[in-house]
């Protein structure tokens, strides 16, 4: 007869034989009891996943598109309000999503919170492209749809983080911040425009094609780069501000910033020119 030390139990042994494996794997595994996850909630294009903790993502059960989970806690999601194409699950709770405002294409969905705004006074199908949906938020942070560009769409913000149209580029119209977020769009790459979110309204990768960047953050909706899938190079960010660069790949060239406004040009690549920040609202060339 074998026995058995399992580490999260100590020294306390366990005979191993054909009666007591299945003891074995119902007590000293009491995490398979504990979380039940429902296969009937499951998709069968998207396999929609449990979250066991609250931010946890297990990389066996994802799948190959587009990683949608479930979390059967404060954020759970239902998979019962999934779409068809693109899977976008609702939250029953605080940040609850309509779906009666969803797309036709990319399903983009709307949060009636505390700043909820009227989509039909913000949201202009006209100006919205087939191919890529632009999201909406109707928190502070909101963006105009009216001034959406016609590849990428990049949007204005009316309230205090205004982008300004003077500053846009040719190809893809990425539009500029004078404020405290201030995005310089000779930072973005001349294919793919995207924007650097360093703040906790992070950009979910369930709205991320398979070719665009998504980037890490380090604060409450921090993702493991173990867990990203091949196809999304994920950065990661060892601070608030800063980058690494060693993360980083060769055809996007992300700077450092030693400081919480400042680029060093030091780490600017020859294509895209970096701009120092000296004081908070102003840059000089």
């Amino acid at each position: 007869m074998k026995f058995i030390f399992p580490p999260e139990y100590g020294h306390n042994a366990i005979p191993w034989d054909d009666q007591t494996k299945l003891c074995y794997e119902l007590v000293l595994c009491p995490r398979l009891t504990d979380i039940e996850i429902d296969p009937h909630y499951v998709t069968e294009t998207h396999k929609t996943l449990q979250r066991p903790t609250l931010r946890y993502r297990d990389p066996q059960n994802i799948t190959e598109t587009y990683k949608t989970l479930q979390s059967p806690i404060k954020h759970y999601r239902d998979p019962h309000y999934v779409t068809d194409t693109y899977k976008t699950l609702q939250r029953p709770t605080k940040h609850y999503r309509d779906l009666q405002n969803v797309t036709d294409t990319h399903n983009t969905l709307q949060r009636p919170t505390k700043r909820y705004r009227d989509p039909q006074r913000y949201r202009d199908p006209q100006n919205v492209t087939e191919t890529h949906k632009t999201l909406q938020r109707p928190t502070k942070r909101y963006r105009d749809p009216q001034n959406v560009t016609e590849t990428y769409k990049t949007l204005q913000r009316p309230t205090n983080h205004y982008r300004d149209l003077q500053n846009v580029t040719d190809t893809h119209k990425t539009l500029q911040r004078p404020t405290k977020h201030y995005r310089d769009p000779q930072n973005f790459t001349e294919t793919y425009k995207m924007l650097q979110t360093h703040t906790t309204h992070y950009r979910d990768p369930q709205s991320i094609t398979e070719t665009y960047i998504t980037l890490q953050n380090p604060t409450l909706r921090y993702r493991v780069p173990h867990y990203v899938i091949e196809s999304h190079i994920t950065l990661q960010s060892p601070t608030l501000r800063y980058r690494d660069p060693q993360n980083f790949t060769e055809t996007y060239k992300t700077l450092q910033r030693p400081t919480k406004h400042y680029r060093d040009t030091h780490y600017v690549t020859e294509t895209h020119k970096t701009l120092q920040r000296p004081t908070k609202h102003n840059r000089v060339p």
